[in-house]
């Protein structure tokens, strides 16, 4: 290996160092002149102005895209989502008619995914702004002996090594990245700020990408669930990527503060402890995570479904790796850890169905209330404003049962997700008007047996009573 100073001869080495310092004395006197402090300054002024420049060239493409991402800021609250209202889970006490959800559209996620590109877009030129006048501050402060100390500070120091009689000063950031740290060391205002810049561009990249994968995967599905899947994982996605940048982000710092020997014994000892302590504490944080992860994969509902899980119900709002959150017809926001989610009733998966069922009279001829109920379910699946939300056509079950309040006839329409109940009130109103004009009755009670027993009842117990007084 060739040594430093060329010769290993000890006068060898001697003379060369000698010449070194010599040099670094001349260099010193010669940047004190005033000639070289008046060059130098000349050169940070034309300098200080290439930065002004290109920082308000800067500022102004920034000014544009905020503009832009007002407008279609404003595009997106000013979007006219689909209601749908929802008369479901009768059944529970706690739950009431007329649920109102947003249904996902391709045209609301292409806005979301401009906004979030264009807020990439300024997201890169803020940090770049920030990231020139640093290191141009940095370049300002080491044309001056009097300032390379700061200079020293901001960007950092490089020595690149000897050449001849002189001592090669080289740019620290470029030499930190291609000698990956071995020759130049970058200072602590470049280290923040490269920390700050990493954490933003890639969190705001990181949103940009996932609602560009929404997108495209909802555009070229044809199937509203997976439009659904899409959106939810993409916000699963996000919220993934957060935690794994903050959890790099954090192991970053404390690895720098370990090199630079301010994290001691004593704290080591505690953070260890502490570690401890959280896992401990996290175990069941564990089972939710794991539990989220197989929700999202197995894709047993998604934002915008409408579920039953136990006792309570609601349309899903939001789904995390930990919780899923549900907003009932009270308007309340119920919170799940994803741990304690059992069986699930989902209620707007890929289709839904209308079961509907309706007693008439004994007096009614069965045959002709069968085919009046068929024309009308014929009536509603033909009728243009209804077509599309009805899969197919409708099936009639026939007589379910026969019980003394009536004779029970089942029917089947099969609708799109969240349909059901929409559907379901329009074709009792249709026939509902239909049976007042056939003359149709719907079931009545039987009660002349009921009340035979309540006259078998009553005498029985006046006749003991009776015996009770004669005896």
């Amino acid at each position: 290996m060739r040594p430093r100073f060329g010769s290993s001869k000890a006068l060898d080495v001697a003379n060369r160092a000698t010449d070194l310092v010599e040099n670094a004395l001349i260099q010193a006197w010669h940047e004190r002149q005033t000639p070289h402090i008046l060059e130098q300054t000349q050169l940070a002024l034309l300098v200080l102005l290439a930065l002004s420049i290109t920082s308000l060239s800067l500022g102004l493409l920034q000014k544009n895209l905020t503009t832009r991402q007002r407008k279609l800021r404003d595009s997106l609250s000013n979007a006219k989502p689909i209601e749908l209202h929802h008369d479901w889970m009768s059944n529970f006490s706690k739950v009431k008619q007329g649920l109102k959800t947003l249904v996902p559209q391709l045209e609301k996620l292409d806005l979301i995914q401009r906004y979030s590109l264009n807020a990439f877009y300024k997201s890169v030129l803020f940090w770049t702004q920030w990231l020139l006048w640093l290191l141009g501050i940095g370049y300002l402060t080491s044309l001056f002996y009097f300032t390379r100390p700061w200079s020293n500070w901001i960007i950092g120091v490089s020595v690149r090594g000897v050449r001849g009689e002189s001592i090669i000063l080289g740019w620290p950031p470029r030499d930190w990245l291609l000698s990956l740290g071995r020759e130049a060391t970058l200072g602590t205002p470049l280290v923040i700020l490269l920390l700050l810049l990493a954490t933003r561009l890639t969190l705001k990249g990181g949103d940009a990408f996932c609602d560009f994968l929404a997108w495209h995967g909802s555009n070229s599905q044809s199937r509203q669930r997976d439009t659904l899947r899409a959106t939810t994982l993409s916000k699963a996605f996000k919220g993934w990527l957060r935690a794994s940048i903050y959890l790099l982000l954090g192991v970053t710092i404390l690895y720098h503060l370990h090199q630079l020997g301010t994290v001691a014994q004593a704290v080591a000892i505690f953070l260890a402890f502490a570690s401890f302590a959280f896992s401990l504490a996290a175990q069941d944080l564990l089972k939710d995570l794991i539990a989220g992860v197989l929700i999202l994969w197995e894709d047993h509902y998604a934002v915008g479904d409408v579920i039953v899980i136990g006792d309570q119900g609601g349309l899903v709002e939001k789904i995390t790796l930990r919780v899923t959150q549900l907003r009932n017809l009270d308007g309340e926001l119920i919170t799940i850890p994803n741990a304690s989610i059992g069986m699930v009733r989902n209620l707007s998966s890929e289709w839904s169905q209308v079961n509907y069922a309706i007693e008439v009279s004994y007096s009614v001829d069965v045959d002709e209330a069968i085919n009046l109920i068929e024309t009308v379910a014929q009536q509603l699946y033909h009728d243009p404003q209804w077509e599309e939300q009805i899969l197919a056509s409708p099936e009639i079950l026939g007589v379910e049962n026969i019980a003394h309040t009536g004779i029970l006839i089942r029917l089947l329409i099969k609708t799109q997700p969240l349909k059901q109940w929409s559907v379901a009130r329009e074709f009792r109103r249709r026939l509902k008007k239909t049976f007042d004009k056939e003359g149709i009755e719907v079931g009545i009670p039987q009660q002349i047996e009921m009340y035979k027993n309540v006259d078998y009842l009553q005498s029985k117990i006046s006749r003991h009573k009776l015996q009770n007084i004669d005896s």
